[in-house]
């Protein structure tokens, strides 16, 4: 994860949707925060798939349990074949 003037973020995914994502990361960010996604789908064909995709912050959260911030992220901008893409890793 890439925020603005900053450098990459190693951070642990929880959740993928057709619409967004949520992340553990080590800092509290703010609602509204944009930031940009690099990650990899491994869908159940086996075939790997490089997403790079803006999101923006819609909630964080304190975990204790997960040792950091639990993020909630909008994805912004997904194209149809993207959003395609992520509906057949979801199904599995």
């Amino acid at each position: 994860m890439t925020l603005a003037g900053k450098p990459d973020m190693e951070v642990r995914s929880v959740d993928v949707s057709t619409g967004g994502m949520s992340l553990v990361v080590d800092v509290n960010l703010a609602p509204t925060t944009s930031c940009n996604l690099s990650f990899t789908l491994l869908l159940s064909d086996g075939s790997m798939h490089k997403v790079q995709i803006a999101a923006v912050v819609a909630h964080c959260t304190y975990s204790g349990q997960r040792s950091g911030f639990v993020i909630g992220l909008q994805f912004k901008g997904a194209s149809e074949d993207l959003k395609a893409l992520l509906l057949r890793y979801v199904k599995g």
